[in-house]
């Protein structure tokens, strides 16, 4: 006699033994307003698992904790130009889902580090080069930025 069974089974000669346990496997299925799967939760198993996706349903993380929302910059402003070397650039800028924001200057990433989530910073232009504002939350981020020309040298 053979026996098959998904769940484990025992084979002895004329007699088939089934072990079965209790099994209150319950999954729950969470999906976002546009329909997408965000998280899948075992009860039993006291486990969960998160998804984010971004807005064309490609998966860009996966964790077992929930995952914070990504950084948006919903207005971000910068001169095209200013008069003279070292003469300041006010940036602003105002961000959503982020825990802090930077400004970055030319070639230094952490020229002006740990800023409000909103707000404005003047920067002082050594030369014409790029500035750009990243907003940060929980290792995700985004950025915003522009060059801005420097016209004169510093007398």
């Amino acid at each position: 006699m053979f026996c098959f069974k998904t769940i484990r089974h025992f084979w002895l000669p004329a007699l088939c033994v089934f072990s079965t346990a209790a099994y209150a496997n319950t999954t729950q299925h969470i999906y976002d307003a546009r329909g997408r799967l965000i998280e899948v939760s075992n009860a039993s198993a006291a486990a969960t698992v998160y998804y984010k996706l971004d807005k064309a349903n490609n998966r860009i993380a996966t964790s077992n904790t929930p995952i914070p929302d990504t950084p948006v910059i919903s207005s971000f402003s910068a001169p095209a130009s200013v008069a003279k070397q070292w003469a300041p650039a006010t940036i602003k800028w105002t961000s959503t889902n982020s825990t802090h924001c930077s400004i970055a200057v030319g070639g230094d990433p952490n020229a002006y580090p740990n800023l409000p989530t909103s707000g404005s910073q003047a920067v002082l232009m050594p030369e014409t080069t790029a500035v750009v504002v990243w907003c940060h939350n929980n290792g995700l981020s985004t950025s915003n930025g522009r060059i801005i020309q420097v016209n004169g040298i510093q007398n």
